[in-house]
């Protein structure tokens, strides 16, 4: 049945089992589909096109069912409903001449259930239909029966495995905190040029919140370096974390996902504690059976040695810190650095002066220049990861960073040859860098120029897809 849809509304029903393994729930009801339905793609666009998100659902539900106090793992199955609910999502789509069904055809088919129906009523949705027939696009004829048998028969007839999903989101019974550390392990896979994120991705997040429970503990029971503890953290990821690939993809390894939504939840279970923090999360971390990070908390080659149980116990001890749930989804946007980078990097290679020389990635943190005739490896550095430590939410730390980058190479220039670049040399004053957001809401740009907005000196062309370098639907988005 899942092979009939489209990979967005596949993935997010495989997220239903998370969203009702949160709420202690050991059946997959069509609430718990709604919800995931919430976190990703195009029934999350509506909604927050209508002021609502996510955790208005999840309250909307916790409201008239609290969470359960036991505690669910492994596979949760789907309950009768349900599976009912994913065969009407397929003849709404063929009345609306969709030939696989996506999320917005779920969304219609949840609204004829009867708990969903009310719970969408609950958050000011009482016209579902309207809704989604208002989508772009033009209404195409009803799919014919035999022509939909057709199809369903050819699906039928593949064998093919689930397909992996993007990052899961954080739920809401996690800490800010802990929140903000799985945005930032996503943030840390793409400066490592990881295609996916591990776990050795989330003991680093837990790193870049300083804050955290997790932190503290780690800075108090790790060998201390000249790079600090997270400097040292990330040196190490490098070296022993795996090649750089062509492209960070944000979805989570099998590990890392059960990390989330199984491990540390498991560990919050077991102390009693209704919520879940970096110190639940650092927790499942070290029990996950990953080198990495072996490497940079054990003590070499062989294995984790006495470290780990060194800091376990001192996690235990301190658990549960100052952290604690909000209830909702903070909605901090991740940034895929290396496509970031690459872009930017490509960008300033045609518009430096002759015979300048910079080279970017993911790995380097950002930027690296060289002036002519240096005999140097590098004469300037312009740095961009530092940004992940912020608390900001993901647009504000992507104009942030983007134009930091522009002034960072701009002074560069400025400094070695005493000319306002870019621009005319004539000018008095080097141009002012700029970075906003631009378009539509449906294909937002990240529009990044020198000088006047309405008639910029140099300008990035074309302007940057806002969806391929923030991710504002996924985990910590």
């Amino acid at each position: 049945m899942l092979a009939t849809f489209t990979d967005q509304a596949h993935n997010l029903i495989l997220l239903s089992e998370d969203e009702a393994r949160m709420l202690g729930r050991p059946v997959v009801a069509p609430e718990h589909v709604l919800l995931a339905l919430t976190r990703r793609g195009n029934v999350r666009r509506l909604l927050a096109d209508r002021g609502v998100t996510g955790s208005d659902v999840y309250q909307a539900i916790v409201r008239s069912s609290p969470v359960g106090d036991d505690l669910v793992l492994g596979p949760v199955p789907r309950s009768a409903q349900t599976d009912a609910l994913l065969e009407r999502a397929v003849d709404v789509a063929a009345q609306r001449g969709v030939l696989g069904p996506s999320s917005e055809h779920l969304l219609l088919a949840l609204a004829e259930n009867d708990r969903a129906a009310s719970l969408l009523n609950d958050v000011g949705i009482d016209n579902v239909d309207a809704m989604v027939d208002g989508m772009p696009g033009e209404r195409r004829p009803a799919v014919s029966d035999d022509l939909l048998r057709s199809y369903l028969l050819r699906v039928a007839a593949r064998s093919t495995a689930p397909r992996p999903g993007p990052a899961p989101p954080v739920f809401e019974r996690y800490s800010a905190e802990a929140q903000r550390a799985v945005r930032a392990a996503v943030e840390v896979a793409s400066l490592l040029e990881r295609p996916e994120v591990e776990p050795v991705h989330l003991l680093l997040g837990c790193l870049h919140v300083p804050e955290g429970l997790a932190a503290r503990v780690l800075e108090t029971e790790l060998a201390p370096s000249e790079m600090g503890t997270l400097g040292e953290a990330m040196e190490r990821a490098m070296m022993y974390g795996g090649p750089p690939a062509h492209q960070s993809t944000g979805i989570f390894t099998d590990a890392a996902r059960r990390i989330l939504a199984q491990d540390a939840l498991a560990y919050a279970y077991r102390h009693d504690h209704p919520w879940i923090g970096t110190g639940h999360l650092l927790l499942a971390a070290l029990g996950a059976e990953d080198r990495a990070i072996d490497r940079i908390v054990g003590s070499g080659l062989m294995g984790s040695g006495p470290v780990h149980g060194r800091l376990a116990r001192s996690l235990t001890r301190a658990l549960p810190g100052d952290e604690q749930a909000t209830g909702r989804v903070r909605r901090d946007g991740a940034i895929a650095f290396d496509l970031l980078i690459r872009d930017l990097t490509t960008w300033f290679r045609d518009q430096l002066p002759p015979e300048w020389v910079i080279h970017g990635s993911g790995r380097s943190g950002g930027m690296r220049l060289k002036v002519p005739s240096s005999r140097s490896e590098e004469d300037f550095a312009v740095d961009m990861s530092g940004i992940v430590l912020s608390d900001r939410p993901g647009p504000e730390r992507l104009l942030t960073v983007t134009r930091d980058a522009l002034a960072g190479v701009q002074g560069a220039v400025v400094t070695t040859t005493a000319s306002p670049w870019p621009g005319q040399t004539s000018a008095a004053v080097p141009p002012e860098p700029r970075a906003e957001i631009a378009g539509d809401a449906v294909n937002p740009r990240l529009r990044l120029c020198y000088g006047p907005s309405e008639a910029p000196v140099a300008e990035v062309t074309p302007p940057i897809l806002l969806d391929t370098v923030l991710d504002e639907s996924g985990a910590g988005a």
